[in-house]
């Protein structure tokens, strides 16, 4: 800079704006700077369309309270912004991920909400775009980094619009890997289905299953071996629990059955099928405020086996999730009102004549909305709700009968952890869905390892009332779907729809000889390799020569090693229906220089 520097006013604000920036240069060499404006306590950015800004787009990019201080900015493969920054008033790290070079679209994170976190972010990508942040832990004067492995958007689609329908959803996936949701329709007060016919469930044959005066409530979904669904509910008028079984996959004519009307049953039911694809249910004894289990011993439950689990003298038995073991027995979690406790009740047979009882969690009001799973070694792993800290939280079992739980708090910011529905990875790593009642909004918290000390919180929908009553599954690719209610305005059932894995973390290219190199991978799945001589090539924008489709390790690709000397540059994307995302999330590019 020995000759006079081109000034210019790139943002004036109404006060204070300007603090904290971060600047980086894109491909086409004019500034793209985040920064805080502290007149309106917002993070904004600035797109500079030339070299000296005379020409910019000006974003705020996150407004919710106090917050933007400390930015660092890196532009990803596409050139889309990615920023950390400080949340003041939660003292919370986040992280707004662009969707789009101007940011005019964005999802924002809260990366660490643990203490008072945050300060002196710095932020670089890694060659999969994944943002790791360095920053200051101010209250154990601790410095921290933070990796990231989840940032990609999924697809929300309304799934039926029609009155006021979408809660008590559960949700199941079929051989196909596509949802199929059971729900209840408030506006008819019915008993509703919703089969989707493609992925994202822009299409979905909706069926009403049950049309009594009020039915529906405290659904649960399970398919059996056909596709044909399965489904236990609560009838509200006769104060019972009713299981309709369908004959076909769109329960176009299902069989309905009254399992249980000894009073009021039914609330809270949670099914699962047994080998012989017949339904197991747990659910609330109202009358006697007991955890009863029903048995069926045909496909339509007509003469079930029904037991007490737990509540002989306790006030027990609400928001039950169930599974069965690798023997068929049932596995339950619960809350108990008279101690305001998590239990988990492991069953010693297949009909629950008796039961281990362990309490989990006492510590406050705490378990509910409770949602089970077990891992691979049969080891009960449940999230649930802490009514006295507003808090998401998660029991991990070191056993079968969770003598010694592994107790972690998840998301404490605001009042969050409603309606959990949680499911296991292939590693065991726990992934949950919930509802954030501060912000009114649908979140999910994807674990890094099997005892979640170092969740990644990000929001799914946010506009309007939106996230109760969820349900989570994960496709056979392991992306997660979602159902949910959309309250406000709207009074629909939604769906959610990850699409994207992220691309292997391992990947290395080695030269094999003057025209042959090898990409490998060693987390066995399959993806696509794109080549080209640039290395900051799209494939979504068309760029770049797709070399082989849905691949496993390793890859022979050709490189060119004479004089002049060439450049190679690969990219190793994850499978996903939606290319825009699968490629901007999970990249790798590797250099291979002549001479190299």
């Amino acid at each position: 800079c020995t000759n006079t520097p081109n000034l210019t006013t790139v943002d004036s604000g109404v006060d204070i704006v300007g603090l904290y920036t971060s600047l980086v240069l894109n491909s086409s060499g004019n500034p793209v700077i985040s920064y805080y404006d502290e007149s309106n306590g917002d993070l904004k950015a600035a797109v500079c369309n030339d070299a000296v800004c005379t020409v910019r787009t000006l974003i705020t990019v996150d407004n919710g309270g106090d917050v933007g201080s400390y930015t660092s900015l890196a532009l990803n493969s596409s050139g889309f912004p990615i920023i950390s920054y400080i949340d003041a008033i939660n003292n919370d790290l986040k992280v707004a991920v662009c969707d789009d070079a101007a940011c005019t679209v964005r999802t924002l994170t809260a990366v660490d909400t643990v203490g008072v976190n945050g300060g002196f972010t710095s932020l670089a990508l890694t060659s999969s775009n994944l943002p790791i942040i360095s920053y200051y832990d101010a209250i154990n004067d601790d410095l921290k980094t933070a990796v990231c492995n989840i940032c990609q958007s999924p697809t929300l689609t309304t799934v039926d619009n029609n009155d006021s329908a979408g809660t008590y959803t559960s949700l199941a996936l079929n051989s196909n890997g596509l949802p199929v949701a059971s729900y209840y329709d408030n506006g008819n007060n019915d008993l509703k289905l919703a089969v989707c016919n493609d992925a994202a469930c822009n299409n979905a044959t909706l069926t009403t299953i049950d049309n009594g005066d009020n039915v529906g409530q405290f659904s649960s979904v399970a398919l059996g071996s056909d596709g044909h669904p399965v489904i236990s509910y609560y009838d509200v008028d006769n104060s019972a629990l009713k299981l309709a079984t369908c004959n076909d996959t769109t329960c176009s004519s299902p069989n309905l059955q009254t399992v249980d009307n000894s009073g009021n049953m039914g609330k809270w039911s949670a099914l699962a099928l047994n080998s012989s694809g017949n339904a197991v249910i747990s659910y609330h004894d109202e009358t006697d405020f007991d955890l009863k289990l029903a048995r069926c011993n045909n496909a339509a439950c007509s003469n079930p086996t029904i037991n007490v689990v737990d509540g002989a003298t306790t006030i027990t038995g609400g928001y039950s999730s169930l599974a069965l073991n690798s023997s068929g027995f049932p596995v339950i979690s619960y809350y108990s009102w008279s101690g305001q406790e998590l239990k988990l009740a492991v069953c010693d047979d297949l009909v629950c004549n008796s039961a281990t009882i362990q309490t989990i969690d006492s510590s406050g009001n705490v378990g509910w909305h409770t949602s089970l799973a077990l891992n691979s070694l049969g080891f009960p792993i449940i999230s649930y709700y802490d009514a006295t800290n507003d808090d998401l939280k998660v029991a991990v079992c070191n056993n079968a009968t969770c003598t010694q739980p592994t107790i972690m708090t998840i998301d404490t910011v605001g009042d969050v952890g409603r309606y959990t529905s949680l499911q296991l990875t292939s590693d065991d790593y726990p992934i949950i869905s919930y509802y954030d009642l501060t912000n009114e909004d649908l979140k999910m918290a994807v674990c890094n390892d099997i005892a979640c000390t170092q969740p990644t919180l990000t929001t799914i929908d946010s506009p309007g009332i939106v996230g109760q009553y969820s349900s989570l599954a994960l496709n056979d690719d392991g992306y997660p779907v979602i159902g949910y209610y959309d309250g406000v305005p709207n009074v629909d059932l939604k769906m959610a729809v990850f699409d994207t894995l992220l691309a292997p973390n391992d990947v290395t290219l080695q030269l094999i000889s003057s025209s042959n190199a090898a990409l490998t991978w060693s987390d066995g799945r399959t993806y696509n390799v794109w080549q080209d001589s640039s290395p900051y090539f799209s494939p979504c924008a068309g760029e770049g020569t797709l070399l082989q489709q849905n691949v496993l390790s390793p890859v022979d690709v050709s490189v060119y090693l004479g004089n002049p000397a060439s450049n190679h540059y690969f990219k190793v994307s994850a499978l996903g229906n939606d290319c825009d995302i699968s490629n901007e999330v999970g990249e790798f590019d590797f250099a291979l220089v002549a001479g190299s």
